[in-house]
């Protein structure tokens, strides 16, 4: 799947001044991810940064926010290790919308496949009022972009609503997200995901509990 995300940045057209760099939080126990890494560094004329992280193992929130810490551009665009890019103009789009503008984060449309070639439930992003309680109709971190000095860090004890209650935060410190109305993102789904195999219903009720404080209580408010 890694290999996959990777070949979709690869394969991007972009504008001769436009940058990217690929960072790769590496969260693993083993060295197939570092191999793989090393093999696309002779490849690719992207700068690909790939760190070690062998803290915080298995916490999405954690290994995002240490991704973050190692990069370097003015843009960040989140791509999960099993989600891909689904058109070879999807990073042209970003950074045409994040260029000479005031735009502090972004999402685009996205679809989902559990195969990598045949593809179903197209959606556009939009963000709610209720969305930090787990009614996603945002998706995957994948559909967002943000410019880094509007970075805020995902919240570390979160797992379920890690995603949720950072598009909640984002919001109430820069407003709605603009919306790319292009399905330029594929969500992976199958029994790999966290919410497939990690969450339980008592992971749901706590963190629902912690968010309701987080986000409720008066000196929580900012």
């Amino acid at each position: 799947m890694l290999e996959r995300a990777i070949r979709s940045i690869a394969t991007q057209i972009l504008q001769p001044f436009f940058q990217v760099e690929i960072v790769i939080a590496d969260h693993s126990i083993g060295n197939e991810i570092e191999s793989l890494c090393s093999e696309y560094l002779q490849e690719t004329e992207f700068s690909l940064v790939y760190r070690k992280n062998g803290t915080s193992r298995g916490s999405s929130s954690s290994n995002l926010n240490f991704a973050f810490q190692h990069s370097r551009g003015e843009v960040i665009k989140i791509l999960f290790q099993d989600d891909f890019l689904v058109s070879n103009s999807a990073l042209s789009s970003v950074f045409k919308l994040f260029s000479g503008t005031s735009v502090a984060w972004a999402a685009v449309g996205f679809t989902h496949t559990a195969d990598g070639r045949s593809f179903f439930g197209d959606r556009i992003p939009r963000y709610n009022s209720l969305i930090h309680y787990g009614r996603n109709t945002m998706s995957s971190p994948s559909t967002i972009a943000i410019r880094r000095e509007s970075w805020l860090d995902f919240d570390p004890r979160l797992r379920w609503l890690m995603d949720v209650e950072l598009y909640k935060r984002v919001y109430d410190k820069y407003g709605l997200p603009h919306i790319i109305p292009e399905v330029l993102v594929s969500n992976g789904v199958g029994p790999h995901q966290v919410s497939a195999s990690l969450i339980n219903p008592l992971t749901k009720i706590q963190e629902f509990i912690y968010v309701t404080a987080k986000h409720s209580l008066p000196w929580n408010k900012r």
